[in-house]
């Protein structure tokens, strides 16, 4: 075979024409690849120029031995082998790009009808002309619109309606099935209705995307590695596309950063590494269990965020995460490789388990270290503000921990300002997305430092709201519903923590008996409580103006928050005295519990209580 890479722009050029054969599968890429190749695009228009272009692939195709397109001479057809899912999407991509621009009033230089042509799947042939043409709106296609093609085409719609935080997301941004509609502009006010909902409020609006840079990188800045298959002397089309396809287990990113480490050792110290070293931690690696993508893919990513590569490389991917490594290596001798795997790769697998809360205790290379219980919290802490996007910091600070290059105290510190630099955006209502891209940054200016006052400096460089921003919004920002219960619940443990001081109780969320959760103290239901609003002479609206309010949340066990439910300001206060019941005696419960009555004033002066003891926690 004959093989050359080349860009989607050679690729697509109109001298060309591309058939799927029957025996392929109809097109089924999913909003998780949907949104890998708007956020790899997105990523290219910031790279520096003269690197080469990001590799999207294999494009496996055979000559059509003579076949000529009909009706012109000058095409030359091909049979899509392998690759067809990729090219199907760019296409799809590229025609969302056009239309969105032609929708605003600023059409660019990209004419889909001039493609190469693609013919599809006989399943997928309408929906993928009517994304290709921009017929969604027509009423005759509405039923066409749950057809997988459509659906990518309108993913992408979306994901440039909302701007460029969406493009920046690494993970499948929430959206909805589409409505027929007839008229134009109905779909876009479908999402801008669904995005006032608590569903679509992940990713909000942000800036304008530049259609026509985006199409350029797509165009020039992706390639394929395209081969060419000669069906007079190789295998035949589907002989080859089911030795690619059948039974295949594709390589993690993680698999190709090891291949390419132990081949260039020497035998001897690769076996030893491997057999001692190596397997064990990357079997934990692989034990953790994440909701969206492979934990090892996790790991590596959160491992070049945490080295400070983002300085060196620009723009990191999960998904492009061996390559990152392999810039990253490529000029090591053997020497440095050894150091590089027992020195700072291996010590950050192992501290990988314990960052994302599945372990409290390291273990590598017979070595075990508990790790200590001031850390483990602030870990904790971490994990429910933010899930995965805080990681690398906590790894950075956890594997030097088990390198004996910081002490507990200095992990603590270092991951107290990680709390704050989070905790901060969320009381002051400033947009989370994308926190990992802001971590990222922070972390590449940092450049592997350990000193946790330079992790401060770096952090307050980059969003970092000032102690008066948060109190002008703590009683305009219904903070519960946009935050929702595991990451208030983390706020809230801070502040007890402020409150109680030293050995005050780490209440953890959850739903058993004695796990805690939040509690509205005024309820979203008040049928029970119309009474005592009377006799208060309280304002039942600005009351329920202030249900999610920081100052009309307490924190219950799920016991006490079963028992009480939407009962009486008088109920909710009995219930932590009554015998036998597990409510512990929180402090930062102390201040509604000593009130006689609960109207908008007892709301408003608990949250400026809490917000003090926030920023007094929060604050350096």
């Amino acid at each position: 075979m004959q093989g050359n890479p080349r860009s989607i722009a050679n690729i697509l050029n109109a001298s060309s024409a591309y058939r799927i054969p029957p025996y392929q599968r109809a097109y089924q890429w999913e909003a998780e690849r949907w949104q890998g190749l708007a956020h790899d695009v997105q990523q290219l228009t910031m790279k520096p120029k003269g690197d080469p272009p990001h590799w999207l692939g294999i494009l496996l195709l055979s000559d059509d031995s003579g076949t000529k397109y009909p009706g012109d001479d000058s095409v030359q057809s091909y049979t899509v082998i392998d690759g067809q899912q990729r090219l199907t999407t760019t296409i799809l991509w590229l025609a969302a790009l056009a239309h969105h621009a032609r929708d605003k009033g600023t059409p660019i230089k990209l004419d889909v009808s001039k493609f190469a042509t693609l013919d599809v799947q006989e399943i997928d042939r309408l929906p993928f002309k009517v994304a290709l043409e921009g017929k969604w709106r027509l009423a005759k296609n509405a039923s066409l619109l749950g057809k997988r093609p459509l659906q990518a085409y309108a993913y992408f719609r979306y994901l440039l309606h909302l701007g460029l935080d969406a493009l920046a997301e690494e993970e499948p941004v929430r959206s909805q099935q589409l409505k027929p509609e007839k008229a134009a502009g109905a779909f876009e006010a479908q999402w801008d209705q669904f995005l006032a909902t608590k569903r679509g409020l992940a990713v909000p609006r942000g800036e304008a995307v530049d259609c026509d840079l985006l199409a350029r990188t797509s165009r020039t800045e992706m390639s394929l590695f395209s081969l060419i298959h000669d069906p007079k002397t190789d295998e035949s089309q589907a002989t080859i596309f089911d030795t690619l396809n059948g039974m295949r287990t594709p390589l993690e990113p993680l698999d190709h950063v090891r291949n390419s480490l132990f081949v260039r050792l020497p035998e001897a110290d690769a076996k030893y590494l491997y057999e001692k070293e190596w397997k064990a931690t990357e079997d934990a690696i692989r034990n953790v269990r994440m909701k969206r993508m492979a934990s090892e893919k996790v790991f590596l990513y959160d491992y070049l965020i945490a080295h400070g590569e983002k300085g060196r490389q620009k723009a990191l991917n999960a998904n492009r995460g061996a390559a990152h490594f392999s810039v990253m290596t490529r000029s090591m001798d053997k020497d440095a490789l050894l150091e590089l795997l027992r020195e700072d790769l291996l010590p950050s697998m192992a501290s990988w388990p314990v960052v994302v809360r599945q372990s409290d205790t390291y273990r590598h290379a017979g070595v075990k270290l508990d790790i200590p219980i001031e850390v483990t919290h602030l870990l904790t802490s971490l994990y429910d503000l933010s899930a995965n996007p805080a990681n690398p910091i906590a790894l950075h600070y956890v594997s030097q921990l088990a390198l004996g290059n910081v002490d507990a105290d200095e992990v603590a510190e270092a991951l107290l300002y990680a709390e704050a630099y989070i905790v901060r955006q969320m009381l002051a209502g400033k947009s989370l997305s994308p926190l990992r891209a802001r971590i990222m940054d922070v972390m590449g200016r940092l450049d592997r430092s350990i000193d946790p006052a330079d992790l401060l400096t770096e952090l307050q460089a980059s969003v970092w709201p000032t102690d008066g921003e948060i109190e002008d919004l703590a009683h305009e920002k219904p903070a519960y519903s946009d935050l929702g219960a595991r990451p208030m619940t983390a706020i809230l443990r801070g502040i007890e923590a402020e409150q109680s001081g030293a050995g005050s109780m780490f209440f953890v969320h959850g739903t058993r008996p004695n796990e805690y959760t939040i509690e509205h103290l005024f309820p979203q239901k008040h049928v029970k409580w119309d009474a005592d609003i009377a006799a208060w002479g309280a304002d039942p609206s600005a009351m329920g103006h202030r249900l999610h309010a920081l100052g009309n949340l307490a924190v219950v066990t799920g016991a006490h928050n079963s028992a009480v439910g939407n009962s009486t300001f008088g109920e909710k206060k009995a219930y932590p005295t009554k015998p036998g019941k597990k409510v512990a005696p929180l402090a930062i419960n102390a201040g509604w519990l000593a009130e006689p009555q609960w109207t908008e004033a007892e709301i408003d002066k608990r949250t400026d209580d809490l917000v003090a003891s926030a920023l007094a926690r929060w604050s350096f």
